[in-house]
């Protein structure tokens, strides 16, 4: 069975009323749950359930298809989409009802900070504060641009704060004006952690110390042009199946774009934990000897 959930306030709002057609066109036939019939425990194992929202429903959805055994589908109609983007489900609702009638799936690793699941990029810090300045407003004048925005906004202003990172058996301690903590490949309306792979069972862990605007700036068009972790002392870069912030200050978490907690934390992977729609391309694909699907 097919049951299709709708978070009417993502992205603009507009085209929701011609989901059904598309879907019909492609001979799915769907059942409407709300999120309190969620709660009632109603998709189940070897049901579907469809997705139309955002990075934000998407994740508070994987919780229960995780709990209960059934199948992810998605047509992302959010700001920034990461989800989608990461596993290539087109953004465009068509392309994404074919994926759904095609009927391929992937099983992915999710992750757990603390006892909230997301599925993409943990912030600590600037992309944190980022994440939270971005309004409604700001979504509906500048879509994903608006993160850009907000990150000029207040990268000059960023000091950071000191904490001390734990992966992998090793041990950092520092000033950190970000971490950002990675399963998917994607965050921020399409900023990239290459080396990120929700297959591998890994975590990819990226620190970044304070320092000019203009110097961090150049990190990330660094990162953008040879499609890795920059090799510079401002950033560290760990990977393992878990890792802790602690030994700072409480600061505010947010992971898929939703505050999800403060620090300090502890995140692992839950390895192979759900099963998600996905074009057929990224489930033949092969990884690479840097974990990367290719």
């Amino acid at each position: 069975m097919n049951y299709l959930l709708v978070n009417p306030a993502a992205g603009n709002g507009n085209g929701h009323a011609s989901l059904r057609e598309l879907l019909d066109h492609h001979d799915i036939q769907v059942e409407p749950v709300t999120d309190a019939a969620l709660r009632e425990a109603l998709p189940g194992p070897g049901d579907r359930l469809i997705v139309v929202g955002g990075d934000g429903t998407v994740s508070r959805t994987a919780s229960y298809c995780i709990a209960h055994g059934c199948a992810l589908g998605l047509i992302p109609t959010g700001t920034g989409n990461d989800f989608a983007r990461g596993l290539g489900i087109p953004l465009e609702p068509a392309a994404a009802c074919e994926v759904l009638a095609q009927g391929n799936e992937q099983v992915i690793d999710v992750c757990r900070a603390n006892e909230h699941i997301y599925l993409n990029v943990l912030h600590a810090g600037l992309g944190s504060e980022v994440t939270r300045a971005v309004d409604d407003d700001d979504k509906r004048r500048l879509g994903r641009l608006s993160y850009a925005r907000r990150l000029l906004d207040r990268c000059g202003d960023a000091r950071g704060f000191r904490g001390t990172i734990e992966c992998n058996g090793a041990r950092v301690r520092g000033r950190w004006v970000e971490i950002a903590v990675a399963n998917g490949s994607s965050f921020g309306g399409g900023t990239r952690v290459f080396e990120a792979n929700p297959l591998d069972g890994e975590l990819d862990v990226i620190a970044v110390r304070p320092r000019l605007t203009a110097h961090l700036f150049k990190l990330w068009l660094l990162a953008r042009v040879t499609r890795r972790v920059p090799d510079d002392p401002a950033v560290v870069y760990l990977r393992g199946p878990r890792c802790s912030i602690s030994d700072c200050k409480p600061r505010q978490v947010t992971a898929d774009g939703e505050l999800v907690g403060a620090t300090p934390l502890h995140i692992e992977v839950l390895p192979q934990a759900l099963r998600v729609c996905v074009p057929p391309a990224p489930a033949a694909a092969s990884r690479n000897d840097r974990g990367v699907i290719s």
